[in-house]
């Protein structure tokens, strides 16, 4: 059976007291490089960011039918002021 377990270690020390311990208990590990999948999780989370950035909901109590209709009625009459 094999489970996943991730340790918030404040230390080198805290990191070889959990490995003498599973080595004691004759416990099979193997470690996995935090680097890569923190790095990761946190690319992922800035990229979903600028995705909502740059294609989120338009701030404003018109639904979007309304909105496209403001922005082309102020492109195709120029005289119109936009008043969101």
């Amino acid at each position: 059976m094999k489970k996943v377990v991730s340790f918030n270690l404040q230390n080198q020390n805290e990191w070889e007291f959990i490995q003498n311990l599973l080595n004691r208990l004759s416990i099979t590990y193997e470690t996995l490089d935090s680097k890569n999948t923190v790095d990761q999780n946190q690319d992922s989370k800035i990229e979903e960011a600028l995705i909502s950035e740059i294609y989120g909901s338009w701030p404003g109590d018109e639904s979007s039918d309304e909105t496209i209709q403001i922005i082309y009625s102020a492109r195709v009459n120029t005289s119109n002021e936009i008043v969101l």
